[in-house]
Parts: C-alpha cells; sequence; structure tokens
C-alpha cells in the first residue's frame, strides 16, 4: 500500500479493509481453478452456473456491507490529486482496452486454445463468436475503473448502479431480447451493447462528479 503511495491517514482504514480479503486468497484461486476445470471437462453449464452465483451474491453482499452495515472506505484527497490520477488511469485503460481488443480479433483462437483443447470444428465456430464478444473490451477496463473511481469520490451508490446494471440487468435483458427478436448469433453483442451503454452513462456522471471537486484545487493540477 506505501508503494502505491498510500498516506498516513488512509494506512488504517486500508489495513482493515484487507485484513479479512487476506483470508480467502487461497479460496478465490481455488474457485477460479475449478470453474476453468469445469469447462475443461465438458459441463461449461455448471461453470457459468458458478460464476452468476458468484457475481450475483457479490453484487448484494457489496450492498450490504456497504449502505447496510456502513463498511465503506472513507477517502479524501484533493482535487489536484483526483485530477491528475483519472487523467492517468484513463490513458491507462484505453491501452489495455486496445490492446486486449486487437489481440481478440487478430487472434480469436488464441485465446481458445488457452482454456480449452478444441475441436476443430469449435476452432470453425469460435473466431465469429470471440471477434463478436471481444468488441467489449474495448470499453470494459474503462467501465470496471470507474466503480473504483466513484468509491473514491464517496459515489459509492453509483459505484452500485453501475455494477448492477452491467453484470445483471441490462446485460440480462439483451442476452434474452437478442437471440429471440434480432438473431439467434446476436447473443455474442449482449455485452459490447452493455459495455457501451454502461460507458455513455460512466461518462455523464464522472464529468458531473469530478466537476465538483475543489476548484482551488483543480487549478495547480
Amino acid at each position: 500500500m506505501t508503494l502505491l503511495e498510500a498516506e498516513e491517514n488512509l494506512l488504517p482504514l486500508a489495513k482493515d479493509y484487507i485484513l479479512p480479503i487476506k483470508f480467502v486468497i487461497l479460496s478465490f484461486l481455488f474457485t477460479q481453478l475449478m470453474a476453468a476445470y469445469l469447462r475443461n471437462d465438458g459441463n461449461p453449464g455448471l461453470a457459468t452456473k458458478a460464476v452468476l452465483i458468484g457475481g450475483i451474491f457479490n453484487i448484494f453482499k457489496d450492498y450490504f456491507f456497504v449502505f447496510t452495515m456502513d463498511q465503506d472506505i472513507f477517502v479524501t484527497q484533493k482535487g489536484n490529486r483526483i485530477h491528475q490520477t483519472l487523467r492517468y488511469a484513463l490513458i491507462t485503460k484505453a491501452v489495455f482496452g486496445v490492446l486486449w481488443t486487437v489481440l481478440v480479433e487478430l487472434s480469436p483462437n488464441l485465446f481458445i486454445h488457452i482454456f480449452m483443447k478444441p475441436t476443430e470444428h469449435i476452432l470453425s465456430i469460435s473466431p465469429n463468436i470471440i471477434r463478436s464478444y471481444g468488441i467489449s473490451f474495448l470499453l470494459l477496463p474503462f467501465n470496471i475503473f470507474s466503480t473504483y473511481y466513484f468509491q473514491a469520490l464517496m459515489q459509492s451508490k453509483t459505484s452500485f448502479i453501475i455494477s448492477v446494471l452491467r453484470g445483471f440487468v441490462i446485460s440480462g435483458i439483451l442476452s434474452i431480447v437478442l437471440p429471440q427478436f434480432v438473431l439467434a448469433n446476436a447473443i455474442w453483442f449482449a455485452m459490447p451493447i452493455t459495455e457501451l451503454l454502461i460507458s455513455i452513462f460512466v461518462v455523464v456522471q464522472m464529468c458531473k462528479f469530478t466537476k465538483e471537486l475543489p476548484h482551488e484545487d483543480l487549478a495547480t493540477a
């Protein structure tokens, strides 16, 4: 935390926050390993259920502990510090977003080989699927970063809304609507459309809350 420039007034809060997380790191790694095993074992449905259950539980758990139990981290930063951090973060997310999107579009089967031993049939149908879904990687880093940014600005409700809309509401609705009313293969565009809609909301909220930072601090950035 010190290497990440955590200040003295933040360290006690960060230590309290990280303490319970340290006890579940091994469990997290184990569940990720088992999810990959289930996919390779020919049971992708069970792996999908595990991911969905974990994601849904995480969303409502965050709401319970942050809002009900009032366990959010209070972070106070000067406007110029936040503004500078935001600038660097947006550049970083843009680079990673473009990098991953380019890799997916140029070598879609590379990722298939990483996660499974594909058959010729899978290799023949996967490029279009991976390329369609991979478009979402362009905005995914930005949207994920936004949830942490809003938490740092003490806008936890906005962060929560983004997480729920992105991980459950919009993506879930599109996953049902697109294949039924457009085309069956349109389901692979559910996440790219979700990320686009969320990014529009994020930009509006980010501009709003960033402008509310102390003007005297921003003037020195």
